[in-house]
């Protein structure tokens, strides 16, 4: 109502551009500021305000709110972890044992007996047969241990700070004197 500033006929002339009499909300059935319910069609509000005031007689009904964080979470990347394997080579030394054969020969003195003849003087060849043990190398696989991988979940507190408003209602009350049972 305080919006109004003429009306004719079948016009009402208003003191707020059409956009901002767009956003006032006037299309809308007003609603008590405490309980959120429409209005009591008895209740004579003389006028809305723009900021979302009710005025009745003389009381005035100011909505007030504050702010509160709220916290979400969701899920994002933090990377990968990547596991690979690769060959070293190394120089590894046993110690084998291994044996061979060996020929010696012992000159002794003879005993002093005579030969009747026998094969003597005669040229020849004799072949000892020698032996030895060789070492063959070969290589086995064998696994050593394993790697398990698996992930776990941790939880830790991560704390968020931001700002938040609210309203705050001042009274200054300036008059002399407060009459009784009145408030302004």
């Amino acid at each position: 109502m305080s919006a109004i500033t003429e009306t004719t006929g079948d016009a009402v002339y208003l003191s707020v551009a059409k956009d901002a009499a767009l956003n006032q909300g006037w299309d809308q059935e007003p609603v008590d500021a405490f309980t959120g319910g429409p209005l009591n069609p008895g209740d004579e509000y003389a006028t809305t305000g723009t900021d979302g005031t009710y005025v009745a007689e003389d009381t005035i009904t100011v909505p007030v709110h504050e702010e509160h964080l709220e916290a979400s979470k969701r899920l994002a990347d933090a990377g990968n972890v990547t596991l690979s394997k690769h060959v070293v080579t190394e120089q590894e030394t046993i110690q084998v044992p291994v044996t061979e054969e060996r020929v010696r020969v012992d000159w002794r003195e003879p005993t002093g007996e005579t030969t009747d003849g026998g094969v003597v003087f005669e040229e020849g060849t004799i072949e000892i047969p020698v032996s030895r043990e060789e070492v063959d190398v070969t290589k086995r696989t064998v696994q050593t241990g394993e790697v398990q991988v698996s992930k776990e979940r941790q939880q830790r507190t991560e704390k968020v700070v931001d700002s938040v408003r609210r309203e705050v209602v001042d009274v200054d009350d300036t008059t002399a004197e407060v009459k009784a049972g009145r408030r302004r």
